[in-house]
């Protein structure tokens, strides 16, 4: 992910806060499953106190390529443990199916 610190600023992170991202963005980099990426940033960076233009912008950038091929991007991949919580996690239990 090409991001810069003006940008992240721009879209509202605070000056000193963005260049500590830009290094933990280029540690998540190395990531080359879009998905598992995603995974990985929206459970380790990404806060309800985090400006939305940021989650917006990482999550455009980090699905560049398969927003490009029109492939599926998924903003929620959720654990087993938090799809077995869900009511469709307990009606596909309970028609005997697993998560």
């Amino acid at each position: 992910m090409n991001i810069s610190i003006e940008k992240l600023i721009e879209c509202g992170l605070p000056r000193r806060g963005a260049g500590k991202w830009i290094a933990q963005l280029q540690e998540l980099g190395i990531i080359a499953d879009e998905s598992a990426r995603w995974k990985t940033i929206a459970s380790q960076l990404l806060t309800p106190d985090i400006p939305f233009s940021i989650h917006e912008l990482l999550y455009e950038q980090n699905y560049k390529k398969q927003r490009k091929e029109q492939l599926p991007c998924p903003a929620w991949i959720p654990s087993v443990d938090e799809i077995q919580k869900t009511h469709l996690g307990e009606w596909i239990k309970k028609e005997g199916f697993s998560c």
